[in-house]
């Protein structure tokens, strides 16, 4: 500065020297909300002390623990300014789940000689995982793991049915910030790895038709038995498969898994689900699943199904005939199990009583042991303790007791000593067992497994009743016990178990069937009766020249209608004079050619063969009459000489007919009848004279005298008559008696008339002085009974007795 005068002056001077001062806030920071192998951030301060800039520089970690963490500061290194507070970020990774306690990290100041130090301390938390299983109600059990995962059970149900999907879903919640993989997998009945990797082929079809929603459900029903085929290829009977079975878990994630379940084979099956979360010990959760059902399904039937209920096949027989032959069924039976299983059947009649409800069934051994071909038991090669095990049913349907056989008397090992086993069922009673309406051949079959068998159902038609005019329902059940002969199928220490027998569900068929009587429906003329009404003179034909027919045919038509849904096979049977064709040509009143005889006997020979009438068709008979010269003279014949089937009756007005009466029989392949009564009514001429005697008295010789007779048809047939002389009494002199006319036609007598009637002129002439006697007979043509008539004269030379005129 200038000076202005010499005189001297005094400055003060002040000076503060500084060295760098740097420290922390807090030197120990205890670290909170660590868990292994996350990153952990925790805020720490520096302050600077001084007015000097100070560079800082963190070290390494250092302590007994150093190498189980790792520690990072951020920023690592800086510049501090004057009385600056900077806040900087310590980011702690531990690998250890020990408590930290001796670690410690140095942080270099320049200008100090020693570092500052800042103590760590925390509590390293490990993996906690939460594992739930929902079940489809909604109901869930969880527990914490690490903690008692192995209070969790898995339960796919108590009555799962075959072929269906069950689906639970297990719930993995990551507790705590560590990302960390998982896997699933099910210890026995696990499915095949490449069972979902399996895609379902494409069906061979038009776009469009894919487009359609019915079609569409279709598609996704069969992707879906697919599926379960692929699962179910190991051929243990059951699988579970995860729909995911390894993973990643991130941080603090919920992920649902579905688990799903299926079976081909009935049974209770038990197995293990290991899910393993890191480096958490495996959590073994038990998984148990009952399945019933039945896997053998016939061919009438949907061989799989998707719905919980299947319905029960029915075999229907249709309608038969009342006592007809028995009809056998055909029925493929198909295993879709893989095993072997033995059906025993039994088939049941419906039973009327409604007091019985249960039944109770003893048995002492097998209930149903296999059987050779010739039907006798086959001892079983098994020990006495898995027969044992083979015949123990459920317990709350069958309660055994079982005992040891009585020991030899003398010494003998025990192993050789077999076990007894009587075994009590109660169960509902399904009816009485009969083979009478319906039968099953075998009654012992093995269906293989994945194949198939047959059987012969076989139903015989009862006999009705001649009351009987409908058709009868008939119905019956057929049950076929399962079993199982092969003891690992039947049970497997820990992992399943089958009942068999009466403590699982029969195969069940239901049986139907209708039987009807033997019945056609048959439409007469439109007299509405079969009677044929016939002349004796329809054997004299116009032309008289022709001579006397010796048959003359008359023929109705009758039409049998099957109106049933059942074919009838029968047989028509009818004896002379009635006959049968299946000619619909009418020949009604026609006199039969030499063809026609020879078609009648064909006919009548056809008669007893067989024929047939299916549903809802006719058939047109034709039921003819012969008459003939034959059958008239049997109104000869004395009453107790009369043949069956033919009656003579006379009226009160002297009207004669001869009845002849007999049965058609409708004979069908079950041995019963059905009767079409048959009539045929004939007129038969009768004649009469109005008088039986005619005495000329005493008359001139050679003179004659005339006296008048009437000749009188009382029936409404026509008569040929003829006048036959008999023998003249003296017989040496010419014929004294003469009749005129000798011969002629007498027409049918009118209804509610009176008789026609032709005059006989009855002469005689006495060639001598003596007595004459003699005796006319008028006889007809068609075997009509005769007329006697008695003549009687004297002749007298005495002219007394000549006649004037």
């Amino acid at each position: 500065m200038p000076f202005i005068s010499l005189c001297s002056s005094h400055l003060p001077v002040y000076a503060e020297v500084q060295e760098p001062y740097v420290y922390l806030q807090s030197s120990q920071v205890e670290v909170t909300n660590l868990y292994v192998g996350v990153p952990t951030e925790t805020p720490v301060t520096l302050i600077n002390g001084t007015l000097l800039p100070t560079q800082f520089h963190w070290g390494k970690l250092l302590g007994l623990q150093a190498s189980f963490c790792t520690a990072k500061v951020s920023p690592r290194r800086g510049t501090l300014g004057p009385s600056e507070e900077r806040q900087l970020s310590l980011e702690l990774t531990a690998h250890t789940q020990e408590e930290l306690m001796d670690l410690a990290l140095p942080c270099n100041v320049s200008g100090m000689k020693e570092p500052l130090v800042l103590g760590i301390s925390g509590k390293p938390r490990g993996l906690q995982v939460a594992i739930a299983i929902s079940a489809e109600d909604g109901d869930s059990s969880t527990e914490l793991w690490p903690g008692h995962p192995e209070r969790l059970h898995l339960d796919f149900g108590s009555a799962v049915p075959l072929r269906t999907r069950v689906n639970r879903q297990l719930i993995l919640t990551n507790c705590s910030p560590i990302q960390t993989p998982f896997t699933l997998k099910f210890e026995y009945f696990g499915s095949p790895a490449n069972s979902l990797r399996q895609k379902p082929s494409r069906p061979d079809m038009p776009p469009a038709l894919l487009k359609m929603a019915r079609m569409r459900e279709v598609l996704a029903k069969r992707e879906q038995l697919e599926l379960m085929e692929s699962m179910l290829s190991h051929g243990k009977g059951a699988a579970f498969f995860p729909h995911l079975s390894q993973g990643v878990l991130g941080a603090h994630q919920k992920l649902g898994i579905d688990l799903t379940a299926c079976a081909n084979m009935w049974g209770e099956y038990w197995d293990s689900l290991i899910c393993t979360v890191g480096d958490l010990p495996p959590a073994v959760i038990p998984v148990h699943m009952v399945v019933v059902g039945c896997p053998i399904s016939s061919h009438r039937t949907a061989r799989y199904t998707t719905d919980q209920i299947q319905k029960e096949p029915v075999v229907r027989f249709g309608t038969r005939v009342s006592g007809g032959d028995t009809v056998t069924r055909i029925l493929r039976l198909s295993n879709s199990s893989p095993c072997d299983i033995r059906l025993d059947w039994e088939t049941y009649a419906p039973e009327d009583r409604e007091d019985r409800l249960l039944e109770l069934l003893v048995f002492y051994g097998p209930p149903s042991p296999p059987r050779d071909q010739a039907g006798s038991d086959r001892l079983r090669p098994e020990a006495p303790e898995s027969s044992s095990s083979f015949w123990s049913p459920s317990p709350s349907d069958v309660s055994k007791s079982s005992r040891d056989a009585a020991q030899p008397a003398e010494g003998g090992s025990s192993a050789s000593a077999s076990q007894e086993i009587i075994s009590v069922t109660l169960q509902e009673r399904e009816g009485v067992p009969s083979d009478q309406l319906f039968s099953i051949s075998p009654k012992q079959v093995v269906v293989p497994a994945g194949g198939s068998s047959t059987i012969y159902i076989s139903f015989t038609p009862v006999v009705l009743g001649p009351d009987v005019l409908h058709k009868v329902e008939c119905t019956g059940s057929a049950l076929g016990s399962m079993s199982l002969d092969d003891e690992v199928e039947r049970e497997l220490p820990g992992r399943r178990r089958r009942l068999q027998g009466s403590a699982v569900g029969p195969v069940r068929l239901h049986l139907h069937g209708y039987v009807r009587p033997a019945r056609l429906s048959v439409e007469l003329d439109s007299g509405g009766s079969m009677v044929f009404w016939c002349q004796a003179s329809d054997l004299i034909p116009e032309q008289r020249c022709a001579g006397v027919l010796s048959e003359l045919v008359t023929t109705h038509h009758l039409k049998l209608i099957n109106t049933t849904e059942i074919p009838h096979y029968f047989r028509l049977l009818v004896s002379r004079p009635f006959s049968v064709s299946q000619d619909g040509v009418s020949r009604s009143h026609r006199a039969p050619s030499p063809s026609w005889k020879q078609e009648c006997k064909e006919g009548t020979a056809a008669a007893g063969k067989q024929l047939v009438l299916y549903p809802q068709e006719n058939m047109l008979v034709n039921v003819s009459f012969s008459l003939s010269l034959e059958l008239l003279s049997y109104q000869k014949l004395p009453a107790d000489q009369m043949l069956p089937g033919v009656d003579i009756q006379q009226s009160a007005s002297g009207e004669k007919q001869m009845v002849f009466t007999q049965n058609l029989l409708l004979e069908y392949s079950n041995q019963t009848t059905q009767v079409v009564p048959l009539r045929a009514v004939v007129a038969v001429p009768e004649l009469q004279l109005s008088t039986s005697w005619v005495d000329f008295g005493t008359c001139f010789v050679n003179q004659g005298r005339v006296r008048e007779v009437y000749l009188m048809n009382l029936s409404s047939s026509r008569s040929y008559w003829t006048v036959l002389t008999g023998q003249q009494e003296p017989d040496k002199d010419p014929v004294a008696f003469r009749v005129s006319p000798s011969s002629g036609l007498l027409e049918a007598r009118p209804v509610n008339a009176p008789p026609t009637s032709v005059p006989l002129q009855v002469s005689f002439t006495a060639r001598s002085c003596e007595l004459y006697e003699s005796t006319l007979v008028v006889e007809g043509v068609l075997g009509e009974k005769s007329c006697t008539l008695r003549l009687q004269g004297r002749g007298s030379y005495d002219e007394r007795y000549a006649s004037p005129y």
